[in-house]
């Protein structure tokens, strides 16, 4: 859904993160733009967090990384887009 209405085409550093049980996935944060629109529609759409950060790992992940769902631990999609939102650009943070 969240790639549907945002277009990730965002070019720019690639982050690795290993589980203990060695899956590795490869991901990109959300740029300034892309937080700002995904915040919005999640009070839009008043997601939960699990689905919320699930939809960001996706639009974040490396291509070869989105199809590891299913096939992985439950709970590394959405671990890893939980910390790809909360380390990605805010304008809070920006401001402050």
């Amino acid at each position: 859904m969240f790639s549907d209405i945002i277009s990730a085409t965002s070019k720019g550093p690639r982050y690795c993160t290993s589980f203990p049980d060695g899956t590795l996935v490869f991901f990109r944060l959300l740029t300034l733009k892309e937080h700002k629109a995904v915040e919005s529609l999640r009070n839009a759409f008043q997601m939960p967090d699990f689905e919320f950060y699930e939809h960001v790992y996706n639009l974040c992940a490396e291509p070869a990384y989105r199809d590891l769902v299913g096939l992985i631990k439950a709970g590394v999609p959405i671990s890893v887009g939980q910390f790809i939102f909360e380390h990605s650009f805010s304008y809070e943070v920006v401001e402050e």
